[in-house]
C-alpha cells in the first residue's frame, strides 16, 4: 500500500464519477509515451475506437478507454461496432479508470478473444495512478487535484513535524560551517 496522501487521492478520484470524454482525451495524452503516434477519435460515430494506434502494416490498433463501472460491457460493445465499422486489426488496447484484479483482467483478455481479437495491453486504474501522479496538468484537469508529489517524504512538507530547536554545544562547529564559502555536506553519527 502506497503511504503517499497525493497517490491515495487519485486512486480515490479514479474510482469516482469521472467525465468520460475527459478521460478518453487524458488516457491518449497519457499513453502516447507507451504508443508513439496514438492519436484521439472523438465524436459519437467513432467506430468503437477512442485512439487511434499505429501498426506495423500502416493501419491502426483501436484504443478503447472507458470510465464506466461495467467496462467489460463498454469493452465488448466497442469492439463490435469497430467491427461493424470495417475496422481490420486484431489486436486492440484496453484502458479504463477503473481498478481490475487478475481475474477481470483475464475475463476481459477471453471475452476480447471470443469476439476475435488480441488485447495487446490493459491500462487499469494503477496504471493511471502512476501516470496522473507524475503530470499535474491532466491531474487538475481530470480529477480537479492540485499540488505536486513531495520530494523525499511520504508526507507533504506542511504536516511533517518541525523542529526548530539549535544546536546545544557545537557553538565552533556551527560557526566554521557558516564561514565556509560554499554548500557542505555533513556526514557521521547523529547527536
Amino acid at each position: 500500500m502506497v503511504r503517499d496522501p497525493l497517490y491515495r487521492q487519485i486512486e480515490q478520484r479514479l474510482d469516482g464519477r469521472l467525465d468520460p470524454y475527459l478521460f478518453e482525451r487524458c488516457a491518449v495524452e497519457l499513453l502516447r509515451d507507451v504508443y508513439p503516434g496514438l492519436a484521439p477519435v472523438t465524436g459519437g460515430d467513432d467506430g468503437g475506437m477512442d485512439g487511434a494506434i499505429p501498426d506495423d502494416t500502416g493501419g491502426s490498433l483501436p484504443l478503447i478507454a472507458t470510465t464506466a463501472e461495467d467496462d467489460l460491457r463498454n469493452l465488448t460493445g466497442s469492439l463490435k461496432s469497430y467491427q461493424h465499422s470495417g475496422g481490420q486489426a486484431t489486436e486492440a488496447v484496453f484502458a479504463t479508470s477503473r481498478a481490475l484484479t487478475p481475474q477481470k483482467r483475464r475475463n476481459r483478455e477471453a471475452r476480447a478473444r471470443e469476439l476475435g481479437f488480441t488485447l495487446r495491453n490493459i491500462h487499469d486504474r494503477d496504471d493511471f495512478t502512476g501516470r496522473l501522479y507524475r503530470n499535474s496538468r491532466w491531474r487538475l484537469e481530470l480529477l480537479g487535484l492540485r499540488g505536486d508529489p513531495p520530494a523525499l517524504s511520504a508526507l507533504p512538507r506542511l504536516v511533517r513535524p518541525c523542529r526548530t530547536r539549535g544546536l546545544i554545544g557545537r557553538d565552533n562547529e556551527l560557526a566554521r560551517l557558516r564561514r565556509h564559502p560554499g554548500d557542505v555536506v555533513v556526514v557521521g553519527q547523529p547527536g
